[in-house]
């Protein structure tokens, strides 16, 4: 009986007919086999020259297969060219041996069959084979630009969408698209990844990108696969398509050698088109938009502020839209069923700062993040992580504007005389003088410093031992210093936060007055007047301790408004010194005449200003 000739085989040479090649020489197999069958049962002599064949074919068919078994397009092409019996139901896959009524003389006359079968996996893999390498490189799965050291002679192109995949972890995986290939180095632009971990036994294979998704069909399994056996049936459901691909190609690859071994015999029903929807079906996922990850605050971070500034990864787009919004959850549930904050859409970016009065103390936080692209598409949400905020939040005054550069420069209403160092707050922790972050237990019922602050933090019973630094975390109970620079030694329980004001002076024009007293009477004034720089909290005291009639001075100073400002009041002492130096109308020294008092023993505990002003020419 004469056997018709197969037409010519695929060859990855001739890209353009690929396709039609395959179909062509897929669809000549089943003519092809009915001829062999028939021509076998003619010859015995035939068939044992076709078993000692296909034993050959076996071996080749085996080594193609060792070549690049865990590939997606290598396995899908096994399933069709060495004529496994594939049904694809909707989206499942179902494999199915049929061997319970073979006949010993079935198995003769399948003989060339198999011998054909072994011959087109053979040809199968060469082509395959352009497209499929391995790496032992070293790499953690992350998206961005990764060189591979692969095997010579592939036929990867710059653009060619490309997957690598863990041998051993299958669940480790990265898509992207080919940059370049040199020699054996493949560099590619990861846009896709799964896993973690660093691993070295890379498959590499020939993708495509994701097209756009399709309605699906009344009772479709996408992700159930079952296979079906000579004497049992086993099958598995499957979570996501690198489990499915490695597993198809593991059972695929048993189903294969049983049949070489003569154990089963296998029909052909997968048509050329079923073919190509398996190898789409198996396919890493291309989305959109590539999903985010969350950056920081770092998975279980701890401490956070009551406005932590929650960041993704980089926005990324497969089909070059760029990004329009940015949204962000937060949630006291890794569920999100009711979200606690949702930010809406947010000007593109990769950050945002949650607001005020939104998260409580001590409290265990998910947040994930998703991004807009100028399509109006939305990307998948990020993998939720979680943050612990702090056990109280930063309560801190608004930051100041900058310090004129200059004496005399206008400030306020007024004119700028200088800085003069005055007691914020007082601690009674225990503290060794050190450099490093220092916390020092507080009481206050206002916010009383501005982040990043620096102060000074002072013994009384002896100024010279000291600590000066920034404030780096501040609320009503406690302040935390970056101390930079120290004095003295010890360890002391009788600390005097100090900081910095800007006294400023009033115009001449409406804030001098020649012909107002201090006071009426030469009694005592109140005890808050016994202050060296505290000229404010002197001025209200004595406000609220009498009449106009009896602190004149004082009054007509607290019902001032100039330029706008109605916190005017009498100098204290040292901010009187610190105006004579720095905007004095002569030319004289600082403290040269013999007759003025030198504050030899300045009066520290009583709020004073140690080292500003320790030689006094202005009174």
């Amino acid at each position: 009986m004469t056997i018709d000739a197969l037409p010519t085989p695929p060859n990855s040479s001739n890209p353009a007919s690929f396709a039609s090649d395959m179909d062509a020489f897929l669809a000549a197999l089943p003519t092809f086999r009915m001829q062999a069958n028939a021509l076998g049962s003619g010859s015995a002599a035939d068939a044992a020259t076709a078993t000692t064949q296909a034993g050959i074919a076996t071996t080749q068919a085996g080594l193609a297969t060792s070549n690049g078994a865990a590939q997606v397009s290598l396995a899908a092409a096994q399933v069709a060219l060495a004529a496994a019996d594939v049904v694809l139901t909707h989206a499942d896959v179902v494999i199915t041996h049929a061997d319970a009524s073979a006949t010993a003389a079935d198995r003769v006359q399948s003989g060339l069959d198999r011998v054909a079968a072994a011959a087109s996996a053979a040809s199968a893999a060469a082509i395959a084979g352009a497209f499929v390498g391995t790496s032992t490189t070293n790499w953690t799965p992350a998206v961005g630009t990764k060189a591979f050291v692969t095997q010579t002679g592939e036929q990867y192109t710059a653009g060619t969408f490309l997957s690598v995949v863990s041998s051993s972890t299958p669940s480790a995986w990265g898509v992207g698209q080919c940059v370049s290939y040199i020699g054996s180095t493949l560099t590619m632009d990861i846009q896709v990844i799964a896993g973690s971990g660093a691993h070295t036994d890379w498959n590499i294979s020939l993708t495509g990108t994701r097209g756009a998704t399709g309605p699906a069909g009344a009772g479709v399994t996408p992700q159930s696969v079952g296979f079906t056996l000579a004497g049992g049936t086993t099958s598995k459901t499957f979570t996501g398509d690198v489990d499915l691909q490695a597993s198809l190609v593991a059972q695929v690859a048993a189903s294969q050698a049983e049949m070489e071994a003569g154990t089963v015999t296998m029909m052909r029903t997968m048509t050329p088109e079923r073919v190509k929807q398996a190898i789409t079906a198996l396919s890493p996922p291309s989305p959109e938009i590539i999903t985010p990850t969350n950056v920081s605050p770092a998975s279980g971070a701890t401490g956070q502020v009551e406005t932590p500034t929650l960041t993704g990864s980089a926005f990324y787009s497969n089909y070059g839209a760029t990004q329009s919004a940015i949204q962000v959850q937060v949630s006291t549930s890794s569920s999100f069923a009711s979200p606690l904050y949702t930010s809406g859409d947010q000007a593109a970016g990769i950050s945002f700062t949650l607001p005020a009065a939104t998260l409580s103390v001590s409290t265990t936080y998910y947040w994930r993040v998703r991004y807009k692209n100028s399509k109006g598409t939305y990307s998948d949400w990020s993998a939720a992580t979680t943050f612990v905020t702090a056990s109280a939040f930063n309560s801190f005054i608004a930051t100041p504007t900058a310090t004129p550069g200059s004496f005399g420069s206008a400030l306020e209403g007024g004119f700028y005389a200088g800085l003069i160092w005055n007691e914020l707050i007082e601690s009674s922790t225990s503290v060794a003088i050190a450099t490093g972050s220092k916390t020092f237990t507080v009481s206050s019922g206002v916010a009383y410093c501005y982040s990043g602050q620096t102060l000074e933090v002072r013994s009384r019973a002896n100024p010279a031992n000291k600590m000066i630094g920034t404030v780096t975390a501040a609320n009503l109970s406690s302040v935390t210093i970056n101390v930079t620079s120290i004095g003295g030694s010890g360890t002391f329980t009788d600390w005097s936060v100090m900081a910095q004001y800007r006294v400023i002076v009033a115009p001449k024009a409406s804030g001098e007055n020649a012909s107002i007293m201090f006071k009426n009477a030469n009694s005592a004034a109140p005890s808050a007047c016994g202050t060296l720089t505290e000229g404010k909290k002197a001025t209200d005291a004595m406000v609220a301790a009498d009449t106009s009639t009896v602190y004149p001075a004082a009054w007509w100073c607290h019902n001032l408004s100039i330029g706008g400002k109605t916190d005017w009041y009498l100098p204290a002492r040292d901010e009187l010194e610190l105006a004579w130096r720095n905007l004095k109308p002569t030319a004289d020294a600082n403290y040269t005449s013999a007759d003025r008092s030198t504050g030899a023993t300045p009066n520290y505990a009583n709020l004073g200003s140690y080292g500003d002003t320790a030689n006094t020419h202005g009174l």
